[in-house]
């Protein structure tokens, strides 16, 4: 049973209003550590709490954060008690089903916008111009995605007139049709639905076998874009996209990609220090401040 263990009852949705739902409820064995995965640091700061100020950034109507049972008490743990609710997932079947245990938190709005806890490169203005967008082609789907070269991602697939038809999960291409060392267009992991539409499309995915057999059969978010290409009847396409730069996609399950996201944070904070703050740095690939850090003008920064 899924339970809403946040300190209070979530803010009621306008008609016409937005709900954020994170998802951050999944184990990641791959970082090897006892503590959660949302909160190890990138740049300084927990890698939720980065993903949960993204979505903060556009104001939303109210703002749940699906977690596992060590996450309990985050907003607690995160210093941010009262700016949003969290919810858990008492089984970790998917992200199909982490959304489905947010629901009832969100009851009302027209717009719900999920995001994966682990992607800390995400920013609040990238959210705006997705919902935005899907607003505007009034999709049933909207997704945040991206073009990289190497794409361990999931790549996505068009049709002959060029509309999105589904995401081909990493394992399922075929190498010598969709070489995967060119530039692929991928699924950065963040989406936008149609929150009426979406409550009743969520109950009609299938289940996909576990890749291990002690762990439940996992729903899958990203198959709600081929749902509303079946049901497609005509008019404007149900699925749209805004396309980001290539770093958005950056999601952490290991270490590697810890520092890799970490790397990419420090070295736009060493550009914002040197460009708009008047800060010298000698030697700028050796010197690593944290994001929140401020440096006064004309100060010199040196290891």
């Amino acid at each position: 049973m899924e339970t809403n263990t946040s300190p209070g009852n979530p803010a009621p949705c306008a008609p016409t209003g937005v709900a954020v739902v994170v998802l951050a409820a999944g184990n990641s064995t791959r970082m090897v550590s006892k503590t959660p995965k949302a909160l190890h640091h990138v740049g300084g700061i927990p890698i939720v709490k980065r993903v949960i100020e993204a979505g903060l950034a556009n104001h939303p109507d109210t703002l749940v954060v699906v977690v596992n049972k060590q996450l309990r008490s985050l907003p607690e743990s995160l210093g941010m008690v009262g700016q949003f609710d969290v919810v858990e997932q008492a089984t970790a079947n998917g992200t199909g089903g982490a959304l489905q245990c947010a629901l009832p938190m969100v009851e009302g709005c027209e717009w719900i916008v999920s995001l994966l806890g682990d992607n800390p490169l995400l920013a609040g203005d990238m959210i705006a111009d997705l919902i935005a967008h899907a607003r505007e082609t009034r999709a049933k789907v909207g997704i945040l995605t991206a073009k990289i070269p190497r794409a361990e991602y999931g790549r996505i697939a068009h049709d002959d007139a060029g509309n999105i038809v589904s995401i081909v999960e990493w394992g399922a291409d075929d190498q010598t049709a969709y070489p995967r060392d060119e530039v692929t267009e991928i699924n950065s992991g963040i989406m936008v639905v149609h929150a009426a539409w979406a409550k009743d499309a969520l109950r009609k995915l299938t289940p996909h076998k576990a890749k291990s057999p002690d762990k439940p059969d996992e729903l899958y978010l990203t198959d709600l874009i081929e749902l509303a290409v079946e049901e497609y009847e005509g008019g404007d396409w149900p699925v749209t996209n805004v396309r980001a730069d290539g770093h958005v996609a950056v999601g952490v399950n290991s270490r590697i990609q810890q520092a890799e996201a970490d790397m990419h944070v420090r070295e736009r904070v060493r550009d914002r220090l040197m460009k708009k703050s008047g800060v010298t740095m000698i030697g700028p690939d050796t010197i690593f401040v944290d994001e929140q850090v401020t440096i006064g003008q004309d100060r010199k920064s040196v290891v």
